[in-house]
Protein backbone atom coordinates (compact mmCIF):
# COMPACT_ATOMS: atom_id res chain seq x y z
CA UNK A 1 0.00 0.00 0.00
CA UNK A 2 1.40 3.38 -1.01
CA UNK A 3 1.22 6.10 1.61
CA UNK A 4 0.41 9.73 1.06
CA UNK A 5 3.28 12.21 0.78
CA UNK A 6 4.17 14.01 3.99
CA UNK A 7 6.43 16.86 5.08
CA UNK A 8 8.01 17.18 8.51
CA UNK A 9 9.15 20.39 10.15
CA UNK A 10 12.76 20.08 11.28
CA UNK A 11 13.19 20.98 14.94
CA UNK A 12 16.69 22.20 15.73
CA UNK A 13 18.69 23.68 18.60
CA UNK A 14 20.12 27.17 18.77
CA UNK A 15 17.27 29.32 20.01
CA UNK A 16 15.60 30.21 16.71
CA UNK A 17 11.84 29.76 16.41
CA UNK A 18 11.77 26.60 14.28
CA UNK A 19 8.04 26.25 15.10
CA UNK A 20 6.68 29.50 13.60
CA UNK A 21 4.11 29.51 10.78
CA UNK A 22 2.66 26.06 11.38
CA UNK A 23 0.31 26.22 8.40
CA UNK A 24 3.06 26.56 5.79
CA UNK A 25 3.51 22.83 5.19
CA UNK A 26 -0.23 22.19 5.31
CA UNK A 27 -0.87 24.85 2.68
CA UNK A 28 1.93 23.52 0.46
CA UNK A 29 0.64 19.94 0.64
CA UNK A 30 -2.92 21.06 -0.10
CA UNK A 31 -1.67 22.97 -3.14
CA UNK A 32 0.29 19.95 -4.38
CA UNK A 33 -2.76 17.69 -3.97
CA UNK A 34 -5.05 20.14 -5.78
CA UNK A 35 -2.68 20.81 -8.67
CA UNK A 36 -1.01 17.44 -9.27
CA UNK A 37 -1.84 13.75 -9.05
CA UNK A 38 0.33 13.39 -5.93
CA UNK A 39 -1.62 12.23 -2.88
CA UNK A 40 -0.67 14.16 0.25
CA UNK A 41 -1.32 14.10 3.96
CA UNK A 42 -1.62 17.82 4.85
CA UNK A 43 -0.88 17.76 8.57
CA UNK A 44 1.66 19.59 10.73
CA UNK A 45 4.31 17.22 12.02
CA UNK A 46 7.79 17.89 13.33
CA UNK A 47 10.86 15.78 13.85
CA UNK A 48 14.24 16.49 15.39
CA UNK A 49 17.64 15.24 14.37
CA UNK A 50 18.46 13.55 17.65
CA UNK A 51 15.45 11.41 18.46
CA UNK A 52 13.13 11.68 15.51
CA UNK A 53 12.97 9.43 12.48
CA UNK A 54 13.78 11.91 9.72
CA UNK A 55 14.10 8.99 7.31
CA UNK A 56 10.32 8.48 7.42
CA UNK A 57 9.90 11.75 5.50
CA UNK A 58 11.12 12.44 1.96
CA UNK A 59 10.89 16.21 2.55
CA UNK A 60 12.01 18.24 5.58
CA UNK A 61 10.97 21.86 6.02
CA UNK A 62 13.17 24.19 8.07
CA UNK A 63 12.35 27.76 9.00
CA UNK A 64 12.93 30.35 11.69
CA UNK A 65 14.68 33.54 12.66
CA UNK A 66 18.25 33.57 13.87
CA UNK A 67 20.47 30.84 15.22
CA UNK A 68 20.79 27.15 14.37
CA UNK A 69 23.16 24.70 16.05
CA UNK A 70 23.80 21.13 14.85
CA UNK A 71 25.78 18.79 17.05
CA UNK A 72 28.29 16.53 15.30
CA UNK A 73 25.83 13.63 15.54
CA UNK A 74 22.98 15.73 14.14
CA UNK A 75 25.16 16.91 11.24
CA UNK A 76 26.13 13.31 10.47
CA UNK A 77 22.49 12.16 10.53
CA UNK A 78 21.40 15.04 8.28
CA UNK A 79 24.23 14.25 5.84
CA UNK A 80 23.12 10.61 5.68
CA UNK A 81 19.53 11.72 5.10
CA UNK A 82 20.47 14.09 2.27
CA UNK A 83 22.91 11.70 0.61
CA UNK A 84 20.21 9.03 0.52
CA UNK A 85 17.61 11.09 -1.32
CA UNK A 86 16.09 13.21 1.43
CA UNK A 87 15.23 16.81 0.57
CA UNK A 88 15.68 19.79 2.90
CA UNK A 89 13.85 23.03 2.15
CA UNK A 90 15.05 26.01 4.20
CA UNK A 91 12.82 29.08 4.51
CA UNK A 92 14.78 32.03 5.90
CA UNK A 93 12.05 34.26 7.33
CA UNK A 94 14.88 36.64 8.28
CA UNK A 95 18.22 36.19 9.96
CA UNK A 96 18.60 32.43 9.42
CA UNK A 97 21.03 32.60 6.50
CA UNK A 98 24.31 33.12 8.37
CA UNK A 99 23.66 30.40 10.95
CA UNK A 100 22.41 27.96 8.32
CA UNK A 101 25.50 28.44 6.15
CA UNK A 102 27.73 27.89 9.19
CA UNK A 103 25.90 24.71 10.23
CA UNK A 104 25.57 23.19 6.76
CA UNK A 105 29.38 23.32 6.59
CA UNK A 106 29.29 20.78 9.46
CA UNK A 107 27.12 18.58 7.26
CA UNK A 108 29.26 18.97 4.12
CA UNK A 109 32.63 20.32 5.28
CA UNK A 110 34.38 19.87 1.92
CA UNK A 111 31.75 21.75 -0.11
CA UNK A 112 31.85 25.50 -0.78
Amino acid sequence: MKTNSKIARLKYNGGSDWYNGQTEEINLLKFVAQNTTIKTDPVYEFVDLTSGNIFAYPFLFMTGHGNIVFSDDEAKKLKTYLENGGFLYVDDDYGLDKAFRREIKKVFPTKN
